[in-house]
């Protein structure tokens, strides 16, 4: 876990990450009981980062999916382009079950101009798939997790966790 306790101190692999749904997101999951949110996290040379978040009734979160599925951290280069993104966004939603209820990007790279004039966003939007902006802020990004994380190995003042990870979410892993 290259990055663990750095960014988000609070994370702790033995309360957050799971080889599969525990038995309530299971049941929620098989009756289609949770908003199903897409993560994309644009690069100009790397291969986009995205991952797929469950969100249940209960507001907890499980990262369920990922792009790519190989360690991004040793990636240099992709010559992906958007109309292959789609596809293979299309093909991780059907093997999940549903299409993403919400799509959020990268505000700065997902709306730069490329050299072909479009952003990424408006490159996706002429493959039929529309992006929210992400907010644009990094500190609130991390509070947001540090939250959902809570403190469950605190002897004094635990808080229950309300962020899974599922184990084959390796970049996710490998993020926190």
């Amino acid at each position: 876990y290259h990055l663990q306790g750095l960014v988000i101190k609070n994370f702790d692999p033995q309360y957050h990450v799971v080889k599969e749904l525990p038995e309530y997101y299971q049941e929620c999951y098989e009756k289609n009981l949770f908003t199903l949110y897409h993560v994309c996290d644009p690069h100009d040379a790397k291969a986009f980062a995205m991952g797929w978040f469950a969100v249940f009734p209960n507001e907890d979160v499980a990262c369920i999916g990922e792009y790519p599925q190989w360690n991004f951290y040793r990636e240099h280069t992709s010559e992906v382009q958007i109309p292959e993104y789609v596809k293979m966004i299309k093909d991780m939603e059907k093997a999940i079950g549903k299409p993403a209820d919400v799509r959020i990007i990268d505000p700065n790279f997902g709306n730069a101009p490329k050299k072909g004039g479009n952003t990424v966003k408006e490159d996706f939007q002429e493959n039929g798939m529309f992006f929210y902006d992400a907010p644009d802020s990094l500190e609130s990004g991390h509070l947001a997790i540090r939250k959902l994380l809570g403190r469950p190995g605190d002897k004094e003042y635990p808080i229950r966790s309300k962020y899974l990870l599922l184990d084959h979410c390796i970049n996710h892993l490998y993020s926190v």
